[in-house]
């Protein structure tokens, strides 16, 4: 009887610091990071990180992965079958085996199309999983996450994260609070909504077991064919927008042209192609459907260029779909090799585990890391007894009967340590029990809101 063989071909973990970080405390008993290699041996950590995913992480239990239609049709046609699991999905592939041992290598059953792909939409059921996230609320482009094992060598991505590497700092735009920047051996947060590169703080190193490559706006690429766009508040005014379409090759495709536009966003319609006037009644009167497709979006505000993107343009995003959230794709072309499905010599890219027996394999397993949310944790006082202490880790407003932590920190699903030195002593604090935010438009910084009956 002939051996009916499957293997793992990928996996995507969806991975949310508000979720995971608090099972990693540091020396300090303070928030660690889930994806940090401190305080404790790799070995050790590795196997609780592998516990923590297994026995106390759901993340499908706040969001629902999908493929497309046409993804559905790819993964049939390749005998590709898909499975969720509670932090993601896995796919597997019915192959068939040559060598023996270590040398064992696997090859689909049938042959697997070289540029082929398969894309699966994020939606999320729980409102707080984004706001929880360390996620742009007022960016210029609103994009979906777009993650891909593709051009990982071009974007900087490191396995296993599908990420595209942090941006340097850029003058000249606005950068919102908790953006993220890589400067020389640091990754940097925004600690308020700025235009300066002195407002950005370390918060990891770029080294070995520390490699913080989180989600971030230019990962943000996939985009509904009509969107608004949001001017950057760097510009005061602006009195004219150009917004160029080209395709790969260049070529423009489209040009909007938005002249005094009224409030802080313009509407973009990249549905159509440009009527094309030299053409019959019928070609004037029903411009064709532009593609689906990777395109270059060219932004000039007041006659100066202003931003670049490289954007996907898709008709399974609808603006009005408020749940989605992403889009991740994952195709059997050739890219860097840890990020491939298939090897030089088109058996799927598996390895052996060592210390196994009998013996197991394993293929990709790709990551989608979502830092938790920065905040200030302002504490509001209903009957205030106590002076203004002394403790420098706050900002007393006491005129205004409320405090605020003095630097970012991070937001936890769970109850996090925090203290106030008191001439009484250490006095412990509660600490947000919920991801909603507030702006402080005069300080330009996000805070997490926490009522105190006496102080």
């Amino acid at each position: 009887m002939a051996e009916i063989l499957f293997k793992r071909l990928f996996e995507v973990r969806i991975l949310h610091g508000y979720y995971l970080d608090h099972w990693f405390p540091n020396q300090s008993g303070e928030l660690g990071s889930f994806h940090e290699f401190k305080d404790e041996p790799q070995s050790s950590r590795l196997a609780k990180q592998a516990f923590v995913l297994e026995n106390k992480y759901k993340a499908l239990s706040s969001i629902g992965i999908e493929p497309t239609h046409e993804a559905l049709r790819w993964l049939s046609q390749n005998k590709i079958i898909w499975r969720k699991t509670p932090v993601g999905i896995f796919a597997g592939i019915q192959v068939r085996r040559e060598g023996t041992g270590a040398a064992t290598r696997f090859f689909p059953h049938m042959n697997l199309p070289l540029e082929g792909s398969c894309s699966f939409l994020l939606t999320q059921n729980n409102p707080e999983w984004l706001n929880a996230a360390n996620h742009s609320l007022q960016p210029t482009l609103p994009g979906y996450y777009y993650f891909s094992n593709l051009r990982a060598a071009e974007e900087g991505k490191l396995y296993p994260s599908l990420s595209v590497q942090l941006p340097e700092f850029e003058a000249g735009r606005t950068w919102e609070m908790g953006s993220l920047i890589r400067s020389g051996n640091l990754i940097k947060a925004a600690r308020q909504t700025t235009e300066v590169e002195s407002s950005f703080d370390p918060i990891a190193t770029i080294s070995s077991g520390t490699w913080h490559q989180y989600a971030h706006t230019k990962d943000r690429l996939a985009l509904p064919k009509i969107f608004k766009y949001r001017f950057d508040s760097f510009f005061p005014v602006v009195n004219i927008a150009e917004f160029t379409l080209t395709n790969i090759g260049g070529n423009v495709v489209k040009t909007i042209t938005a002249l005094n536009p009224v409030g802080a966003t313009y509407s973009l319609d990249f549905r159509y192609l440009p009527l094309n006037t030299s053409a019959a009644d019928e070609g004037r009167m029903n411009p064709p459907t532009l593609p689906d497709g990777w395109y270059n979006l060219s932004v000039r505000i007041n006659g100066t260029s202003f931003e670049t993107y490289r954007i996907l343009l898709s008709s399974d995003l609808k603006e009005s779909s408020k749940s989605v959230w992403g889009l991740v794709e994952i195709s059997s072309a050739d890219t860097a090799p840890d990020f491939r499905l298939l090897k030089p010599d088109g058996s799927i890219n598996v390895e052996a585990i060592a210390g196994t027996d009998p013996m197991r394999w394993q293929g990709p397993v790709f990551e989608i890391r979502l830092l938790s949310r920065l905040t200030y944790w302002r504490y509001r006082i209903e009957k205030l007894v106590s002076p203004v202490p002394a403790d420098p880790d706050f900002n007393y407003q006491f005129q205004d009967q409320y405090f605020t932590t003095a630097q970012l920190r991070k937001l936890s699903q769970v109850r996090v340590p925090i203290s106030i030195n008191l001439p009484s002593g250490n006095t412990a604090l509660p600490s947000p029990t919920s991801a909603s935010i507030r702006y402080d438009s005069a300080l330009r910084q996000y805070y997490s809101e926490i009522f105190l009956s006496t102080f």
